[in-house]
This record gives structure tokens, sequence and C-alpha cells, in this order.
């Protein structure tokens, strides 16, 4: 005589339960919002820029001024981003640049306010005899009011 195993109500519901938490283990890390990591916002803004997407790397710039005090009592200020055709126009009299490594620097950044990376990056030219220069420069990020981090411009 066979004897077959029966599922009751609760051990399916145990069933369901760990199902859910596997699941929820395995894709929720990669359902997090992308925007709230700064590095990833970064790498969009300038692979944005290298495809001459200007109205994409729009989306990632601080949509407000703001002004940050340092330890030392110093201040930097930040501009907001200009309307769009501006920052269009402004990018399209840019050279292109392949950004080559991007580097956070932990003794500038502060912790949830403020990320600061330096960029390393070269001229995107094409052509047999075209010198190609590199550059280093700072890039600052500060996240928005939903939590987003966002590329701020500094005043000249």
């Amino acid at each position: 005589m066979k004897k077959h195993l029966r599922i009751v109500p609760a051990q399916t519901a145990l069933g369901f339960l760990a199902l859910a938490t596997l699941l929820a283990f395995f894709c929720l890390p990669s359902c997090k919002d992308k925007a709230s990591d700064p590095l990833w916002v970064a790498n969009q803004y300038f692979a944005a820029l290298e495809k001459g997407d200007a109205a994409k790397a729009y989306d990632y710039l601080s949509d407000r001024a703001l002004l940050i005090k340092n330890s030392k009592g110093g201040e930097m200020m930040f501009m907001a981003r200009p309307d769009k055709a501006t920052y269009e126009k402004i990018v399209q009299g840019l050279p292109r640049i392949e950004v080559t490594s991007i580097e956070r620097l932990t003794d500038m950044s502060a912790e949830g306010k403020l990320e600061v990376f330096q960029v390393q990056a070269r001229t995107k030219e094409r052509g047999r005899n075209v010198e190609r220069e590199s550059s280093k420069f700072l890039l600052y990020l500060a996240p928005d009011v939903e939590g987003h981090w966002k590329v701020l411009l500094p005043r000249p």
C-alpha cells in the first residue's frame, strides 16, 4: 500500500512564505533604485555625454543651487542647472571626452550629503595624427529631496 503525502494548508503557507523570502533575497537587490548610488549616476552622466546625448545628461544635473561649507570654513557654491536648450548648446560646443577612470575621494566626501569623485578623461578625437590630451578633474554629487544623487555644477 502506497502512502500519499497530504499537503495541509499550514504547510502550503509555509512553503509560499519560504519561496517569497528566497525571491526577495535574490531579486530585491537588483530592483534597487540605482539613482541612490552616486557612482552609478556619475557613470550614467558621462556615458550620456560620451554618446552626445545632452538631453539624457541634463536629467542627471541638480536642479537647485547649493552652498556647501567645509570643516575649514571654506565655501563652495554650486549653481542650478540651466534650461535644457542652453545646456544642449553648451554641450555641443565642448569637445567629446572619454572617461578612463572615476575614483571616489573619501576624504572630501561627506557620507550621505556630498560625494566627490576624481575623474580622469581624455579627448575623444578621430584621426591618425591626433594627440589625445588627458586631464583630471573633480565631480561633485549631492542628493536631491527624493534621495537621488545629482551632478552639481560649480559656480564659475
